[in-house]
């Protein structure tokens, strides 16, 4: 389709050729708009639109349906067709189907003005109507399109707006019947035709029920059935013409079906009675039949007259049921037996109950109100030779007493024609009441078990075939009351330490089905048990039975038919083993041994396919198990092996006789030597002679009977770091020759006299050692590490260590000096000893005080200098007794009224810290 394609507006300023070629195009444009519609069309259109679209014919009317670029759009198109758009919007009619397609798709424009909008697929007649979401089913199916689209049924506004000029549409039709059709019923039964009409037949009317209540008050049993409609329903004539309505009417008349009287009998019948009995005919007569009498006593109540009163179920019986007429036999309404149930009843149980020459007196179990429910409750049950327990109690009794066929053969051939003849059935229970082969005794005279005989009832194939009766290897034979109870099958009461195989640890845990699993199908038939029956007995109570032997028979003993497994396991769980090792095997476990996990010795090896521990045979020698760390190199040393802990065992044969796991083990813990693997001709090391079993390293060599025992470090050395990489090196015994002398001989060779083996740092030399020299160790000298003095590590003849205080202490001398006394003015000196002790640097004692004030025992003998002298710094200490410094008030507070009072006596008193020191100078407190 050609486009019609206008530049954009521009903001650069046109050439004069483009203002020319401008110009032209409007000239052009203004020459066509002036012209008639098929000029214009000519140039911008690519043919007429069709007569339906020719109201929006013209360049006026493009935008109508057309977007930017000729595109089509469909919401331009539901601008004017709102009718379509509804339907869209309520996701129905035909579009909603193809609402994804574009509108052109199926109604093509421009080819024409006669040429039709609906391009119908594959045919107008072919049309798919499911489509639209109305699919014709029935007589809808042959009509024409016509038919139904009739411009008079149409109801939507804008789709009548469609109409006209020779236009047609398929929307604005309704779906309900009467937008097509006429009621017939003329509005009785409202508009939901499909209730009881369908598309095919209109007349059978068979969604119609006369006795639902949905459709009708009356339902129609009996005779009623049979009758005609319009019998019961009248027939109307319709005051309106029928060629006047739209759409026009089958018929003149209709059925009334609205407003029928129907609450009496006599609203359709005729009374015979003539009111005689008033208006309640049911209570004589029934539907089935106007000659069939359903009177009863109940309704009558004459019959409360006669001795034998109608009570319970005997008030709804009809009359004629008792006496007649039956057949040719006329009705009898006096001279009937009633004193007993069976006068009238055959006995249902069919002479079970009946005593020895007596007549069941069935009043007993019934009564009037009907045969069932029986009046036989569980404590009357349980005055009967078999009480019910427990879920015998809830069982119907119907499923203890069942039907027995044979009974019903003895009902006596005289009361079967009676019955017949009167026309009733002959009704019994076939139900046995009598069972001697639950509590009765057996063939051979002996009285059932406590509960009777449980197969009597359960007559069911047994759930367990004959293993319970089974009495060899041991078994005893077993009741189901052994094991059940009447409580429940399933909570079984069996005790499973009763059996041969009594359950301890986890067995008590198990699930029972996890052990007694299903029979195969041949142990099933020896056992005569149906198929997947579970296997109790008999079993084998050996462990393999049911678990697998994950040794694959390594520890089965000689003979024995499969491995005895409690010789290591118990049943509290496979693990921890209880395996004694140094009893059930012969390599006894000691030392890192008993330490070691199994898997480090019985290693995995492959058996069928999966990982087996190896438990027999495994080699009982140590090289066979562990390296040999030394390459043969104790070989020379036997004589010093032979004297250790062990005699040496030297092979030269190809086998090595030892007791290996392969051995049989007895009871009594005992072991039968079996031939190790073969070996290689290597001599079997005796590693015991070095090495103990509680850990490879350090290596119990009896070193002391080289001369040279090891002690301390050394028993930590490796035997290579002093004998050489062959441990063939001789060595000297001085610690010199393997260690270098830090002190160059300082303090000769004798290493052990400051020195031990366990740590060469930690030096034998105390303080006692440390007055042999010039500088006594006390005080808090004596605790201090040598490197506190000893500060050159270069200096290892300790020739430099420093002596005087100062030359340790400077950082405390510089402090005294100026922090407080002046320690280089005299009295003072740098003799620190004349007032300190190596004990502690605080509370020196400067003695020559005491000349003018004690301070060196007595109260103030803890005094700090500060605590009385204010200004220490450049205090000047002249050997002359001074009160200057006094500060006596300022520690020991007065009231200085209470003082003077104190004082009056002293001459010369004044509150003053100087007067103090004049008269207190001995520290008495006087």
């Amino acid at each position: 389709m050609p486009r019609l394609s206008l530049p954009r507006p521009s903001r650069a300023r046109l050439s004069p050729g483009r203002v020319v070629v401008v110009a032209a195009c409007v000239v052009l444009v203004a020459l066509f708009v002036g012209t008639g519609r098929p000029a214009q069309a000519q140039v911008f259109s690519p043919g007429a639109l069709s007569n339906g679209h020719a109201a929006i014919d013209g360049l006026t009317g493009c935008t109508k349906c057309h977007v930017e670029g000729a595109k089509h759009d469909n919401a331009r198109c539901l601008d004017c067709h709102k009718e379509i758009g509804r339907r869209l919007d309520a996701n129905r009619g035909y579009h909603n189907a193809v609402r994804a397609q574009q509108c052109y798709q199926c109604h093509r424009e421009h080819r024409g003005a006669t040429t039709p909008l609906i391009q119908w697929q594959p045919s107008k007649a072919g049309f798919n109507h499911t489509q639209t979401g109305w699919p014709l089913t029935g007589k809808h199916k042959g009509n024409d399109c016509k038919k139904c689209h009739e411009p008079r049924l149409i109801v939507d506004d804008d789709a009548k707006k469609l109409m006209g000029g020779g236009r047609e549409t398929m929307l604005g039709l309704e779906r309900a019947c009467v937008r097509c059709h006429f009621d017939e019923h003329r509005g009785q039964e409202g508009n939901d035709c499909a209730r009881c009409h369908a598309t095919d037949n209109f007349k059978s009317a068979g969604g119609f029920n006369h006795n639902d209540k949905a459709f009708a008050k009356f339902a129609l049993v009996g005779k009623h059935k049979a009758v005609e409609c319009k019998e019961c329903h009248r027939s109307v004539v319709d005051p309106r013409p029928s060629t006047t309505v739209f759409p026009p009417a089958k018929s003149a008349s209709y059925l009334q079906f609205k407003d029928v009287a129907h609450g009496t009998c006599l609203d359709c019948h005729d009374d015979f009675h003539g009111g005689a009995f008033g208006n309640d005919c049911q209570r004589c007569h029934t539907p089935e039949g106007w000659q069939i009498i359903n009177q009863t006593a109940q309704d009558t109540g004459f019959h409360d007259k006669h001795a034998f009163k109608l009570r319970g179920a005997h008030t709804s019986v009809q009359c004629r049921q008792c006496h007649g007429p039956f057949g040719s036999t006329p009705a009898v309404f006096k001279g009937l037996k009633f004193k007993h149930c069976a006068d009238c009843h055959t006995d249902a149980h069919l002479g079970q109950l009946a005593p020895q020459g007596g007549v069941v007196k069935c009043e007993s179990c019934h009564d009037v109100g009907g045969f069932l429910p029986v009046n036989f409750d569980l404590a009357r049950h349980d005055q009967t030779r078999y009480p019910l327990k427990d879920a015998h109690r809830t069982v119907a009794c119907n499923l203890c007493h069942d039907q027995h066929g044979k009974l019903a053969d003895r009902v006596p051939k005289a009361v079967r024609d009676d019955m017949a003849r009167r026309g009733r059935r002959v009704l019994v229970s076939n139900a046995r009441l009598q069972m001697p082969d639950v509590v009765g005794k057996d063939a051979s005279g002996n009285a059932p078990p406590e509960g009777g005989r449980c197969e009597a009832c359960h007559t069911d194939e047994s759930p367990h075939g004959q293993q319970f009766s089974l009495t060899e290897q041991g078994l005893r034979a077993r009741r189901c009351i052994d094991c059940h109870s009447t409580s429940s099958f399933r909570d079984n009461k069996f005790n499973h330490d009763d059996s041969r195989f009594a359950l301890t640890g986890k067995h008590k845990a198990a699930k029972c089905n996890e052990c007694h699993v299903p029979m195969t199908s041949s142990t099933a038939a020896t056992l005569k048990a149906r198929r997947g029956a579970r296997h109790y007995r008999p079993l084998d109570p050996a462990c393999v039975t049911c678990h697998d032997d994950v040794h694959v028979g390594q520890l089965q003993k000689p003979g024995a038919a499969t491995t005895d497994c409690t010789a290591c396991h118990a049943t509290t769980g496979f693990k921890p083993v209880d395996f004694d090792h140094d009893k059930q095997s012969a390599f006894r476990l000691e030392g890192a041994h008993k330490r070691a996990q199994c898997a480090q010795c019985h290693v995995g090896v492959d058996v069928e396919g999966r990982t087996v521990a190896r438990y027999k045979p495994v080699p009982t020698a140590c090289d066979r198990c562990h390296e040999d760390e030394h390459k043969g190199q104790f070989d020379a040393f036997s004589p010093l092996l032979a004297a250790g802990p062990g005699v040496p065992v030297v092979t030269t044969a190809a086998t090595t006789t030892t007791a290996t796991m392969t051995d049989a083990v007895h009871e009594d813990g005992a072991t039968a030597a079996t031939t190790d693997e073969p070996g290689d001709g290597r001599t079997q090391q005796r590693c015991d002679g070095c090495h103990g079993v509680e850990t490879w390293f350090p290596a119990r060599f009896a070193h002391e009977r080289t001369g040279f025992p090891l002690d301390g470090r050394h028993t930590m050395t490796r035997c290579a770091d002093c004998h050489g990489g062959d441990l063939h090196q001789p060595q000297p015994k001085s610690c010199a020759s393997c260690h270098q002398d830090p002190h160059l001989q300082e303090f000769g060779l004798q290493c052990a006299s400051c020195h031990n083996t366990e740590r060469f740092e930690a030096p034998l030399f105390v303080v006692d050692s440390h007055r042999r020299t010039n500088f006594p160790l006390t005080g808090r000298h004596a605790a201090l590490p040598c490197d506190e003095c000893h500060v050159e590590k270069r200096d290892r003849q300790f020739t430099r260590a420093a002596i005087d205080c100062v030359q340790c202490h400077a950082a405390d001398a510089r402090r005294a000096t100026t922090q407080t006394v002046n320690h280089q003015r005299p009295p003072f000196s740098l003799a620190c000893g004349s007032c300190h002790t190596p004990a502690t640097f605080v509370g020196a004692k400067y003695r020559q005080h005491d000349t003018c004030f004690p301070i060196t025992r007595g109260a103030h003998s803890n005094i700090r200098c500060a605590d009385c002298h204010a200004a220490l710094n450049g205090f000047v200490v002249t050997g002359n007794c001074s009160n200057a410094p006094a500060r006596c008030a300022e520690c020991h507070e007065h009231n200085i009224a209470a003082e003077a009072r104190r004082h009056a006596r002293v001459p010369g008193y004044e509150h003053k810290s100087q007067k103090c020191a004049q008269c207190h100078r001995n520290d008495a407190g006087e």
